[in-house]
C-alpha cells in the first residue's frame, strides 16, 4: 500500500484497490464455489429430502451473492474514474488516453458483474421451473461456451498485459511513482480476477454429459461439426490458460 507521502484521495484509491475490491471478490468467489456445490447437490443427489435441502439452501446462497454483486457494484461506481486516470497518466498516458482505458476498465468490470447475474437467473429459474436444474444450462449451452470462449481471449490478453506492466514496475526507481503504479496494476488484475470468476463460474455450470448431449442433440452434420470444433476450440484455450495462469503466478507479484 502507498506510504503516507500519497494525497488522502490516492489513499483512498490504493486502499480500494489493494484491500476493499479483493476482499469483496473473494467473497463472491467462495460464494459461488458453494453455489455450485449446491447445484450439483440439488440435481444429483439420490434422496427427494437431500435435493430438498440443498435447493433451499441454493436460494439462499443465490440471494446472497446477489447482494454481494450490489455491494461490489456500489464500490466500482463510487470510485472516480478521473482519480483512475490520473494514474494512468502518471504512469506516462496522455489524459485522453488515460480517460479511454480506465473507461474501459470500468467497463469490463460492469459486463463481468452482468454476466454473473445472468447466471444467477439461470440458476434460480432452474431450480423453479425444472427438477433437473441442468434443462435450462443445457438449452443455453453455446451461448455459455460462445461467451467463454471470449472470455478466455480477453484473459490471456490480460496476462500479457500485466507481465509488461509488471516489467516496467520493476524498473521504476521513484518510490511514490512506483506506488501509484502499483495502483493501476492493482486494478488490472481487479479486472483479470473477475474476468476468472466469471470463467469458473460458467466451467462450473457445463458438465461433460451435458456437452455430450448437446454436440449430439441435433441431426444436421453441419451443426454437430461447428459444436465439436467450437468444445475443441475452447478445450485447447482452456488448457493454454491455465498453463500461462501457472507460469505467471510464478513469475508475477500480483496474483
Amino acid at each position: 500500500m502507498c506510504t503516507g507521502y500519497s494525497a488522502p484521495r490516492e489513499i483512498l484509491l490504493d486502499t480500494t484497490f489493494w484491500e476493499v475490491l479483493p476482499s469483496h471478490y473473494e467473497r463472491i468467489k467462495a460464494r459461488w464455489n458453494k453455489i455450485a456445490r449446491l447445484y450439483k447437490e440439488a440435481k444429483s443427489d439420490l434422496l427427494t429430502t437431500d435435493r430438498d435441502g440443498a435447493t433451499n439452501s441454493l436460494k439462499a446462497e443465490l440471494e446472497m451473492l446477489e447482494n454481494d454483486l450490489v455491494e461490489y457494484r456500489n464500490i466500482t461506481r463510487g470510485m472516480d474514474i478521473t482519480d483512475v486516470a490520473e494514474i494512468y497518466v502518471t504512469a506516462g498516458k496522455s489524459l485522453y488516453r488515460a480517460l479511454q482505458i480506465a473507461k474501459g476498465d470500468f467497463a469490463n468490470l460492469e459486463a463481468s458483474l452482468k454476466v454473473i447475474e445472468e447466471r444467477i437467473a439461470g440458476v434460480r429459474a432452474d431450480i423453479v421451473s425444472s427438477p433437473c436444474p441442468c434443462d435450462h444450462v443445457t438449452e443455453n449451452l453455446e451461448h455459455i461456451l460462445t461467451e467463454l470462449d471470449l472470455q478466455v481471449d480477453r484473459v490471456l490478453a490480460s496476462l500479457i498485459l500485466l507481465r509488461s506492466m509488471d516489467q516496467k514496475y520493476a524498473n521504476i526507481a521513484d518510490e511514490i511513482e512506483k506506488c501509484e503504479y502499483a495502483g493501476v496494476i492493482r486494478f488490472q488484475v481487479s479486472v483479470l480476477e473477475m474476468d476468472l470468476g466469471v470463467i469458473k463460474l460458467d466451467a462450473e455450470l457445463v458438465t461433460d454429459k451435458g456437452i455430450s448431449e448437446w454436440v449430439q442433440g441435433t441431426t444436421s452434420g453441419a451443426v454437430k461439426e461447428k459444436r465439436e470444433e467450437l468444445v475443441m476450440r475452447l478445450s485447447a484455450k482452456l488448457d493454454n490458460l491455465q498453463d500461462r495462469l501457472v507460469e505467471t503466478k510464478k513469475k508475477e507479484r500480483w496474483l
